[in-house]
């Protein structure tokens, strides 16, 4: 049978995802011919295309004319947004079409994508460029790290997901779709697997599905991947998702799509298709659930038709598994295990050094992410060892817990045999959250790890979170101090998030364990939303944690895209406190304004700074949005019709309004008038003293030099 297995939009762009390749290699080992695609990859390159982005700024236009032409003030808060943020993709467009290529170069180049301050003005580029086409498509925010919509949560109800799904305006990925997968509607597939590995991943996936289905109705469209997997009771009960597909595959898909693809080449039931969920009769069906295959049992992924040269990448970076599952498989808030159903197994390591000599030989792969839940130390050392035995000449990083197993002779080891970057799950510093936790590790373990790691040359990426029920204060305070304590031997870390109560966790099961003494339950507006808000017998409430975390620093880190990428600048650099200090001046392309208010003769805009003229009085915007979107939401607000000036760095991200005299004085300064010629105008066109006048013009002057918006230029 002929199976076509989609990757749909957003997934990280600069490497691909292991599941679809995996997949794709079992099925062709048992005689199946498969044709894969990443269009996560795909819908990246073909928004970035140079006659496409004209294409989104032509819509931009418009849009803003039908704005303008009105002579009503904006009076709520979406239409205030959304005028802002048109106006700012309008201004930003020349700039961004002008330097368009120049970015996509940089972030292929094997020279100048390692130098940290053209890495961060191409990035910041291609976002800017993704945030113009987002507005053909407000209220998405679609960038090379995020997708979603700014007004709904999609995963969180049904009615939601189906809005986002069916709205022609603001689906970014309908019309994507339809030129894209021309080809496929009147090929001859019989079945269609899409892989959903991420939240960001469902509205997109779904939409592919229904176009799938529109076009061609005797293609099985089969969704499966881990974020299914987790919401697999939730799905089985709704009749309007499974509207979209013919069936979802839970947990392991190889067995399921195997038998699956047998089933429908020989016109059989479905009904002994393994973990499937799929309509029968007018009702939904869940079948038998059930998972028999190893690690060791799978043949090496095959990424053949992938566009490997097209990721965000000067390397071809490739995920590789040498596990399934969690060796430890304790930890009380974590929900991961859903994605599993059948216990640990670990791939031999024979078989895991074949995979990566094939892969090296197929495509010159000398960068691979083990993209475990967490790499056992008895691996690392079995497979440190065999790469140094054969002498296999790759870079590698991997995910681990802070196991006592991990000792300097280890990590040594691993050094030497290509590691270079490694992920650990640090969650807290407190020692008594750690145990009730159930991490298994101690302080102690944790310093003495990063310390090895340091010392071996490998570099480290962190992630913790604050609140976990019963945290007080001063223990999330303690996290906070033990980050500021080690950072020398840290890489980077994140604090992501606050802790997440989900359905099926440890906490979630026993909460009174936790000193949890209510869960609320969610509105029927929340039907698929897996999380769930809480109250504590001990230690901070929900709300007293939101207000710690805003307050506390979020990361310690470079400013990369990725994780892959932050891999790639340790394996080139070795040590990360060099290149860190680069990026932390941002001297030549993201610099800011140097010098004060003088006798100059021109001020020009900084790099990445652009400005424009708005036709409403914007004045408290900016304030006003933030608030809103962060939760404290006025009921109505109204901008009047005013002229507004408005500068904007696309770069740095700051910006700045302008009005009466402001607007005035911008202009002037830039035609290259003395200081005190511009003193004199605005002193005689406001009927202002001369003193005042001064004081107006260099004030503002100043602060547009501290704020990078503009340099004077020498005599």
């Amino acid at each position: 049978m002929k199976i076509l297995l989609l990757i749909p939009p957003r997934c990280e762009p600069a490497q691909p995802v292991l599941g679809v390749p995996s997949l794709t290699a079992f099925l062709k080992q048992n005689g199946h011919e498969v044709v894969q695609r990443d269009l996560s990859i795909e819908a990246y390159n073909y928004f970035l295309d140079e006659d496409r982005l004209k294409s989104s700024i032509n819509k931009v236009k418009d849009r803003l004319k039908a704005f303008e032409r009105s002579s009503r003030p904006l009076k709520t808060v979406k239409k205030i947004d959304e005028y802002y943020n048109l106006s700012r993709a309008d201004m930003a467009y020349p700039y961004i079409i002008a330097n368009l290529k120049e970015a996509k170069r940089i972030a292929h180049d094997k020279e100048d994508f390692y130098d940290i301050e053209k890495y961060q003005w191409a990035f910041k580029v291609l976002d800017a460029a993704l945030f113009i086409v987002s507005m053909e498509y407000y209220p998405i925010t679609f960038s090379t790290s995020k997708y979603e919509n700014i007004i709904l949560n999609a995963w969180e109800s049904t009615d939601k997901l189906k809005k986002c799904i069916e709205d022609e305006r603001s689906n970014i990925f309908k019309d994507y779709y339809e030129e894209a997968l021309r080809d496929v509607f009147n090929g001859d597939f019989k079945l269609v697997g899409i892989s959903v590995s991420y939240m960001e991943q469902i509205v997109p996936a779904l939409t592919l599905a229904k176009i799938i289905k529109s076009k061609n109705k005797n293609i099985h469209v089969a969704i499966g991947g881990s974020f299914i997997s987790a919401l697999a009771e939730k799905i089985s009960q709704n009749r309007s998702i499974n509207e979209y597909c013919d069936s979802f595959v839970l947990y392991d898909g190889e067995i399921p799509l195997l038998r699956l693809a047998e089933a429908l080449e020989q016109n059989k039931s479905l009904e002994n298709v393994p973990n499937l969920i799929y309509k029968t009769n007018g009702q939904i069906r869940t079948n038998k659930l059930d998972s028999t295959l190893k690690a060791r049992d799978l043949p090496t992924p095959d990424f053949e038709g992938l566009p490997l040269e097209s990721y965000f990448s000067p390397h071809i970076m490739l995920p590789i598994l040498t596990s399934r599952g969690c060796y430890w498989r304790k930890c009380a808030f974590c929900t991961h295990y859903r994605g599993y159903l059948a216990p640990f197994s670990i791939r031999d390591t024979e078989f895991i050094i074949k995979d990566i000599k094939k892969l090296v030989s197929q495509y010159n792969a000398r960068y691979y992410l083990f993209v475990d839940e967490a790499t056992h130390p008895r691996t690392l050392e079995l497979l440190s060892n065999a790469i140094l035995r054969e002498n296999i000449k790759i870079f590698w990083s991997c995910m681990a817990r802070f196991d006592e197993a991990l000792n300097p002779d280890l990590l040594a080891k691993m050094s030497k045999a290509g590691c270079r970057f490694i992920w650990f799950g640090l969650e807290s510093g407190s020692q008594r959250i750690l145990n009730l936790m159930e991490k298994g590790t101690r302080i102690k373990t944790i310093e003495k790890i990063l310390r090895g790691c340091k010392q071996a040359g490998i570099d480290t990426f962190l992630m913790a979170f604050l609140g976990f029920p019963s945290e007080t204060i001063k223990e999330a305070k303690g996290t906070l101090t033990f980050i500021e304590k080690n950072k020398r031997n840290i890489g980077w870390i994140v604090v992501e998030q606050n802790f997440i109560l989900e359905e099926g966790s440890k906490a979630f099961v026993s909460p009174e364990k936790y000193k949890i003494s209510r869960i609320k339950p969610n509105s029927k507006n929340e039907d698929l939303k897996v999380s769930h808000d809480y109250e504590v017998t001990a230690g901070m409430s929900q709300a007293r944690v939101e207000k710690f975390q805003r307050e506390a620093p979020k990361e310690l880190s470079l400013p990369l895209r990725t994780r892959g990428h932050y891999f790639l600048y340790k394996t080139k650099w070795g040590q990360m406190d060099k290149v860190r200090k680069r990026g932390s001046n941002e001297r030549k392309l993201l610099r800011r304004g140097q010098g004060t208010p003088g006798k100059e003769h021109a001020y020009l805009l900084t790099a990445g700074t652009i400005y424009g003229e708005f036709q409403y009085d914007l004045r408290e915007a900016e304030q006003i949005l933030s608030k809103y979107f962060n939760n404290d939401k006025p009921k109505i607000i109204k901008a009047d019709k005013m002229r507004t000036g408005f500068l904007y760095n696309i770069l740095t991200r700051e910006s700045h309004f302008l009005y009466n005299y402001g607007i005035d004085i911008f202009v002037l300064a830039r035609q290259k008038l003395a200081i005190n010629e511009i003193i004199g105008l605005i002193s005689k066109k406001f009927d202002l003293p001369i003193n005042c006048a001064k004081d107006e013009v260099t004030r503002l002057l100043a602060r547009l030099l501290k704020h990078g918006f503009i340099e004077t230029e020498a005599k």
